[in-house]
């Protein structure tokens, strides 16, 4: 049996006791005869295995193997962001369609004020579209009116990770230049 957790280097299949007969004549059917398996592994896990086979008897030196588990640590990382960006980019659409099925219009930023999401609600509410108003700076670029409270409000309520709603009034002016009351949480 190969080990998923450290690279595995056979000199000669044939006489390896560890291994199926299958595997190994599976081996000897595609010309191998001297076999190096190292796992893929990141983040705790292995993600595959990348094999390296010679068609003739081979005592794998270490610099063989320490070459070939860096390119496999290369490839593991590699399928691992592959399948981290897949997740994040599967959470964006996730949160996109709840936001979406708000009635209310409702948009998200980040800590420094950058608008990062701005639901269906919020664009026929004001006429600005969400590719419009993504990456807009919340506090200096979103047309606003009134001047009851400091803008650092949400900024305070991020930087100390609670709810804070916000009580003097607050106003977006929308596409056709009506004034809109917003609620900050």
């Amino acid at each position: 049996m190969l080990d998923r957790a450290n690279a595995v280097a056979i000199s000669d299949l044939e006489n390896h006791h560890t291994l199926s007969p299958e595997f190994v004549a599976r081996m000897g059917d595609e010309g191998a005869v001297a076999l190096l398996a190292i796992p893929l592994a990141a983040r705790g896990q292995c993600v595959g295995l990348i094999s390296v086979y010679r068609p003739e008897l081979h005592e794998w030196s270490p610099a063989e193997i320490e070459f070939a588990a860096t390119i496999a640590n290369t490839i593991a990382i590699t399928i691992s962001n592959a399948h981290l960006f897949e997740t994040l980019q599967q959470e964006q659409r996730d949160m996109e369609m709840t936001l979406n099925s708000v009635f209310s219009g409702v948009f998200t930023t980040d800590e420094d004020g950058i608008i990062q999401t701005w639901n269906r609600a919020a664009a026929e509410m004001t006429g600005f579209s969400a590719e419009r108003m993504r990456g807009k700076n919340w506090a200096h670029e979103v047309a606003r009116v009134g001047d009851d409270r400091p803008d650092e409000l949400i900024f305070e309520a991020m930087a100390e990770g609670e709810i804070v709603f916000g009580l003097a009034p607050r106003r977006l002016t929308t596409a056709k230049g009506s004034d809109i009351p917003l609620a900050e949480a």
